[in-house]
Parts: structure tokens; C-alpha cells; sequence
């Protein structure tokens, strides 16, 4: 498990991750991006490049509190959730 953060932005939300242990990252092909709605996950970006620890949702709505986790995957296989994370875009 890694830690997951995030800033609200206008209509968006960046978020950031920790990079995974030396060890971890070279078993790592990318990273899978779930909002959580009422306990259901839905994938809502795919990172391919294992080095980029980022990424922006975008089509948010301002004032609206969402939740995220992030997955690392290696060909068919994928690890937990990263510790999920809240946030709410604003203007």
C-alpha cells in the first residue's frame, strides 16, 4: 500500500501518489485510477508509464466531495487499493 493525495481544482482533481519500494516498482507496469461511489469502484484512468506518480480527473463538479484510490498492475495482475483519499474541486 501506498499513500494517495489530492488537490481540488476548478471542475478537477490532481492527484499524487508515493512511489513504491525499488523492489516494488520494478514488478509495476502502471497504475489504475478508481473514483469510489457508495462502495463501488469505478476505473476512471489507466497509467501505463510506471514513473509518472499523477493524474488529473477532470468533469468534476466544484463543491462536490468525491473519494479515489489508485491500484499498481503488472500484466493481468492487480494489488489493493492505495489508502483512498477525499476531495472536493472548487473554482
Amino acid at each position: 500500500m501506498f499513500n494517495l493525495h489530492a488537490q481540488g481544482r476548478n471542475n478537477s482533481a490532481l492527484l499524487l501518489w508515493d512511489l513504491p519500494a525499488p523492489k516494488t516498482l520494478s514488478n509495476i507496469t502502471g497504475y489504475r485510477v478508481y473514483r469510489i461511489n457508495n462502495g463501488v469502484a469505478t476505473k476512471v484512468a489507466d497509467i501505463t508509464d510506471k514513473t509518472i506518480f499523477y493524474t488529473t480527473v477532470s468533469g468534476l463538479t466544484n463543491g462536490t466531495a468525491y473519494q479515489f484510490a489508485v491500484t499498481t498492475y503488472n500484466g493481468t495482475k492487480e494489488s489493493g487499493y492505495a489508502y483512498p483519499v477525499s476531495v472536493t474541486p472548487k473554482p
